[in-house]
């Protein structure tokens, strides 16, 4: 009798066949084509978020918003079975991020009210870890001079004329406006941790973790300028170790915002690979190191890239051309995103001319 599973032996048959087809990839080439978003319309709006989308995650616009796509994590489909013996990383970060503004009785009330903490001796477990970050949180403020209650949102719509702050101390603004090619852009929405140190922000001090918030910090900028607010513009990144303000006054913010306005048309119109895990090796023009980046980012079990929309469009066996991603896509990525390496991370920047707007 065999000692093995039929079905068993044809899957490894076809897996090791050197006949096979090659697995599914949703995007062969890196391609960009030329930007045509005129409309009739003289006035366009755009939420902050799609522009923080647009460098944080540009594959999630394009399929989101282009495509009408959404891909769900696989996490997200599994029922919930039983009770929880640990804090999910995202309600974790929703507990630190929460630190930034109110104090531990506060969050830790809500976290319960909303059932999130687990049960018996491992809510105990869960209750001191999430006692411990927001002590940690506070005391960054606290070193840094700022309190908490002095951290809030800004809040960008069109039915505000003048900046005021409303009853719950936040900052209500116009619309961030901008001429571009031709039409008026207003950008509404909204920055969630400003105070009048700069723009907090939870991430690290590395160019990936400045990249995911560089939006917000531009408009910010603009902001200041433009309704001369008492705020420093600067932005604080709260997961670094020395958690110190980063200036860019030698950049207009203005002019920052028209490249993102422009990456974010690019985007769009087609799939970007400016992911903020390959952005520097497009950014210096290294295929070979390019590469080596992708194969580490999409075939890493012990440091996953958590990007869905990248990991199902471009398969680690099939690579896209690093040649043609950095031929169609360096020139944008010198001219919207090379500021941020300038401004704070010159020794990982190659030599790059940044053009004006194109």
């Amino acid at each position: 009798l065999s000692n093995y599973s039929t079905s068993n032996y044809l899957s490894a048959k076809r897996f090791y066949s050197h006949e096979k087809n090659p697995p599914h990839q949703f995007i062969q080439d890196f391609a960009a084509e030329s930007c045509d978003h005129s409309t009739e319309e003289s006035t366009t709006f755009i939420d902050i978020s799609e522009l923080t989308g647009c460098v944080r995650n540009p594959l999630k616009l394009y399929f989101n918003k282009t495509l009408g796509v959404y891909i769900k994590n696989s996490d997200d489909q599994q029922l919930q079975v039983g009770e929880t013996f640990t804090l999910t990383p995202l309600d974790a970060s929703i507990i630190k991020k929460a630190a930034l503004k109110h104090t531990p009785e506060t969050i830790m009330s809500k976290a319960e009210n909303e059932g999130i903490l687990p049960m018996g001796l491992f809510r105990e477990v869960a209750e001191e870890k999430s006692s411990r970050d927001i002590q940690h949180i506070h005391t960054i403020l606290e070193t840094m001079g700022v309190d908490h209650e002095e951290i809030t949102s800004m809040v960008f719509t069109e039915e505000c004329e003048a900046p005021y702050t409303d009853e719950e101390n936040r900052w209500i603004l116009p619309p961030v406006e901008a001429e571009h090619n031709g039409k008026n852009v207003l950008i509404t929405g909204t920055i969630p941790y400003v105070s009048p140190k700069g723009l907090f922000a939870y991430t690290d001090d590395t160019p990936e973790g400045i990249m995911k918030c560089w939006a917000e910090y531009v408009l910010l900028g603009c902001a200041i300028r433009r309704n001369q607010l008492p705020i420093a513009w600067s932005i604080i990144p709260i997961k670094s170790k020395k958690c110190e303000e980063k200036f860019c006054d030698a950049f207009d913010p203005k002019q920052l915002l028209l490249h993102i306005i422009n990456l974010y048309e690019a985007s769009l119109t087609s799939p970007s690979p400016l992911v903020p895990e390959w952005t520097n090796d497009i950014l210096n023009g290294e295929e070979k190191k390019l590469n080596e980046t992708m194969k580490k980012t999409l075939n890493n079990a012990f440091k996953p890239i958590y990007n869905d929309y990248l990991e199902w469009s471009v398969h680690s066996k099939i690579l896209p051309s690093a040649k043609s991603m950095i031929d169609n896509w360096k020139p944008h990525a010198d001219n919207h995103l090379s500021p941020i390496y300038k401004a704070w991370f010159p020794d990982k920047l190659a030599t790059v001319e940044t053009d004006g707007v194109k």
